[in-house]
């Protein structure tokens, strides 16, 4: 059997976007122009990068990866959600938590 703590102290989710490191993705630039399927794996980490800077209020970062994406690796709700503007995001990742709270997952993702 498996516990899960979702109230630890030190989840990346509970710290802030502003105070994370993360990997630079151009040092790739070469290996995924000839490699499809790291494109699509960065694409998508991007993606998620560039929706929690969005979120934070970071809206020059989160256009500048942005346009680094190509929006055929993502899928429909994922190019939907990138292109929302931040208070409609908002309003959504609330009404997607509240539906989590009643034992209804929504994903990106999925």
């Amino acid at each position: 059997s498996v516990i899960i703590n979702m109230n630890a102290e030190n989840q990346v989710s509970k710290t802030s976007i502003n105070t994370r490191k993360h990997l630079d993705f151009d040092q790739f630039k070469e290996e995924e122009q000839n490699n499809h399927s790291l494109k699509k794996y960065l694409d998508l980490n991007r993606f998620s990068i560039a929706i929690q800077h969005k979120i934070a209020g970071n809206h020059l970062i989160s256009k500048e990866i942005s346009k680094k994406i190509d929006t055929q690796n993502l899928n429909a709700k994922q190019r939907f959600l990138l292109q929302m503007n931040t208070q409609t995001l908002k309003k959504f990742i609330k009404i997607k938590d509240l539906l989590r709270k009643n034992g209804i997952g929504l994903s990106a993702f999925r």
